[in-house]
C-alpha cells in the first residue's frame, strides 16, 4: 500500500493562477514567437542515465515553477506543483533540503513534495501505483503532478499502458503531468513518444570548465529546428554557496572540446588559429565544425579561452590530417 495519510495526501485546493514569466537568460533566444505551452495532459522526459535523474528533475521542475521554459517549450499557466517521490518520508525531507537551494522568482508557483510507496522502486505505472496516482491527478486541476519511473522496473508495454491512463486522467482533470522516465542503459530506451502530449529526451554532456554537471534536453516537437538553435539546449549545473546555478544555452555538442571549437569559430578565429589552440590540424577542425549546427557570431573573452584550455589540458602534439586551403576566414550569418 502507498505510504500516505490524510495529512499528507494532496487534495483539491483553490489557488490563483499565475501567468508564466517571460523566458530568462541565455535561453531567451530559443522561444519562437509561435511556440505554445502544452495543453493539459502528459509530458514525458526520457533520461538516459540513472545518475542524471535527480539533477534533471530538479532543473526542469525549477524552471516550470518559476514560469520559465525548457528547450523552447514554455510553462503552462499552472497554479501549483505536486512533486511525488517514491520511498519513505525521508525522501521528502531530502527533496525539501534540495529545494531550499533553489532560487525562486517573485511569481513562482507553490511546489509541495509528497512521499508515496514504501520503497524507492515504487512503480507508478503498475496497478498499485495507478490506484494511488490517478486520484491525485484527478484533484490537480490547473496544476502540475510530477513523478519519476524507472525503465528497469517494468516492461515497455506496461509503461505505455500506464502512460495512457495517466494521460487520460490528466486531460479529464485539466491537469499537467510531468513523468520522468529514467533508463540505465541504451538498450532499455522504449519508443514512447507517440503516447504523450509532449516529449523531451535528456543525454549527458561534458560540463563547461566552471560546472559540475551538464546534460542536453531535446524537445521532439521542435526537432526540425535544432539546426537553427531552437528546441535543444545544454544545461550546465554548478553548486555554489548560494545554491544551484544553471546555465541554459542552445545545444552545440556533447563534447567540451567540440563546443570550444564552435565558440572559437563563432568569435571569428580561423581554422588554423583554432587548430593551433586545440592541437588539431585545421582539416580536423573543419570536419568537427561540419558536424555541428551553423555558427552564429558571439564573443569569447580571453579569460574564458584560458579556462577551456586549462580544462582540456591541451598538449603539444598536432593532429596529422589532410591539408585544406587556407581560405577559412569567411563571414558568418
Amino acid at each position: 500500500m502507498p505510504l500516505e495519510n490524510s495529512s499528507t495526501r494532496p487534495t483539491a485546493k483553490t489557488r490563483a493562477i499565475r501567468a508564466p514569466q517571460e523566458v530568462r537568460g541565455a535561453e531567451s533566444g530559443l522561444l519562437t514567437p509561435h511556440s505554445q505551452p502544452m495543453s493539459p495532459g502528459l509530458m514525458v522526459v526520457l533520461i538516459r542515465g540513472k545518475h542524471l535523474g535527480r539533477d534533471v528533475r530538479a532543473a526542469i521542475e525549477a524552471e516550470y515553477v518559476n514560469g520559465g521554459n525548457i528547450a523552447g517549450i514554455p510553462a503552462p499557466e499552472a497554479g501549483f506543483m505536486w512533486s511525488l517521490h517514491s520511498g519513505s518520508t525521508s525522501a521528502v525531507d531530502e527533496q525539501n533540503a534540495l529545494a531550499a537551494l533553489e532560487q525562486r522568482s517573485d511569481s513562482a508557483i507553490e511546489r509541495t513534495c509528497y512521499a508515496y510507496g514504501l520503497r524507492r522502486s515504487f512503480s507508478y505505472c503498475r496497478d498499485e501505483g495507478l490506484e494511488t496516482l490517478l486520484p491525485v491527478i484527478g484533484n490537480a486541476e490547473d496544476g502540475w503532478v510530477t513523478l519519476a519511473q524507472a525503465c528497469d522496473s517494468l516492461p515497455p508495454e506496461h509503461l505505455i499502458a500506464g502512460m495512457h491512463e495517466i494521460r487520460t486522467a490528466a486531460e479529464q482533470a485539466n491537469a499537467y503531468v510531468l513523468l520522468f522516465v529514467v533508463c540505465t542503459n541504451e538498450d532499455q530506451v522504449p519508443s514512447i513518444q507517440d503516447f504523450c502530449d509532449e516529449y523531451l529526451e535528456v543525454d549527458e554532456c561534458e560540463p563547461d570548465p566552471d560546472a559540475h554537471l551538464a546534460f542536453s534536453i531535446e524537445a521532439l516537437r521542435l526537432a526540425d529546428m535544432h539546426a537553427l538553435g531552437y528546441g535543444k539546449v545544454i544545461c550546465n549545473v554548478t553548486l555554489t554557496d548560494d545554491g544551484y546555478t544553471r546555465k541554459f544555452e542552445p545545444f552545440v555538442a556533447k563534447s567540451l572540446r567540440d563546443r570550444f571549437i564552435w565558440k572559437l569559430r563563432a568569435s571569428g578565429k580561423s581554422l588554423a588559429e583554432i587548430g593551433e589552440l586545440v592541437d588539431l590540424h585545421k582539416s580536423t577542425v573543419k570536419r568537427c565544425l561540419d558536424g555541428m549546427r551553423p555558427v552564429r557570431r558571439q564573443t569569447l573573452p580571453d579569460e574564458m579561452i584560458a579556462q577551456y584550455l586549462d580544462a582540456l589540458e591541451v598538449g603539444d602534439s598536432a593532429d596529422e590530417s589532410t591539408e585544406l586551403p587556407d581560405d577559412d576566414m569567411e563571414d558568418f550569418a
